[in-house]
């Protein structure tokens, strides 16, 4: 789903947090917010013209996991999240052909909810 970050401080607080290597990924004026469906496999390889930033953060307590480069030839295997812990998101951010595109968000299904009701 695809929401403008217009008065959603919270959620531009948390892509304020992400590493500096993940800034200027995304676009500021909207996000996409999704159900974490696992597993799912955080691969961060250039492929077709497009190259993906993973990062799992708290929402409790902002706590940011970044999560290493993965996936290219000679690089360490992609890491696979089977499940994600009530108050975690995953935080996808990303370039297609030179350009950022939005962040996607992906919660665990029951942070969405009171998510999508602030929204709103």
């Amino acid at each position: 789903m695809k929401i403008a970050l217009k008065g959603l401080p919270e959620i531009k607080n948390l892509l304020k947090m992400l590493p500096e290597s993940m800034q200027g990924t995304f676009t500021t004026r909207f996000f996409h917010a999704s159900a974490f469906k696992g597993p799912m496999t955080l691969d961060s390889n250039w492929g077709g013209g497009t190259k993906e930033w993973y990062a799992v953060i708290n929402l409790v307590t902002g706590e940011l996991l970044p999560l290493p480069e993965s996936g290219a030839m000679g690089q360490r295997k992609a890491p696979v999240l089977a499940a994600l812990p009530t108050n975690f998101a995953v935080v996808m951010t990303g370039v297609f052909l030179g350009k950022p595109t939005s962040a996607t968000i992906y919660f665990n299904p029951e942070n969405l909810s009171p998510m999508l009701t602030a929204a709103a």
